[in-house]
């Protein structure tokens, strides 16, 4: 299983949308599941864990407000270093 939470929990953020489908909150838990099982059938398995893991960023950032300008950077180019500022 797969999971994602912010903490403290950002009011709305239990209902903001996350893909793949297959994804879904737990009230219980207070969190973001994945089945292992929904990213390995996947036709692209890795593909479908980064729209978990970005989907569930943005529900957080978004719920919390927080300064996502700030924060991100672009997605860089494996084994090189991004030039920081």
């Amino acid at each position: 299983m797969f999971y994602s939470y912010a903490y403290p929990a950002p009011d709305g953020f239990a209902e903001r949308p996350v893909a793949p489908a297959a994804a879904h909150f737990d009230p219980t838990l207070g969190e973001f599941l994945l089945p292992y099982e929904a990213v390995r059938q996947s036709p692209d398995p890795e593909e479908a864990l980064m729209r978990f893991l970005q989907s569930s960023y943005e529900a957080a950032a978004e719920a919390a407000g927080w300064d996502r300008k700030s924060l991100e950077c672009n997605f860089g180019t494996p084994r090189v270093p991004r030039t920081v500022s």
